[in-house]
């Protein structure tokens, strides 16, 4: 058992010999965060099937009937794709929640997008 008086003591130097930079670098690469690799951050979240090999893992996708290129909205023009792409999907569904928490989220996306173009100009204007 370590007293309080000799804890600081002892983990400043585990904290010495523990946290180098190769650590820490070695720590953000292995996440995939630094340098970004999203293909090590999907193979967490969506480990391959069993049996499905070296193609599913390359992929680093989750498993779908068809498989697309998922970008992230980047515009108002791309979110009002996507919305009219959930539209359709949902269109058969003649459920009226579903619409509901669509416009939800698109209203949610809007404005976030429209606060970071007046923050960017924000900015700019500063610079």
């Amino acid at each position: 058992m370590i007293g309080e008086q000799h804890f600081t003591r002892l983990y400043d130097r585990a904290r010495k010999v523990a946290l180098t930079p190769q650590n820490i670098n070695s720590g953000w690469s292995k996440a995939g965060l630094f340098p970004l690799n999203p293909a090590r951050i999907l193979r967490t979240l969506y480990p391959p099937a069993p049996g499905a090999g070296a193609a599913y893992a390359q992929t680093s996708l989750p498993p779908t009937e068809r498989q697309e290129v998922l970008r992230t909205l980047t515009s108002a023009s791309g979110l009002g794709h996507m919305r009219d792409t959930l539209d359709e999907i949902l269109g058969g569904l003649n459920d009226e929640r579903h619409k509901l928490h669509l416009q939800e989220v698109v209203n949610a996306a809007t404005q976030s997008m429209t606060n970071c173009a007046l923050l960017a100009e924000q900015n700019s204007a500063l610079f």
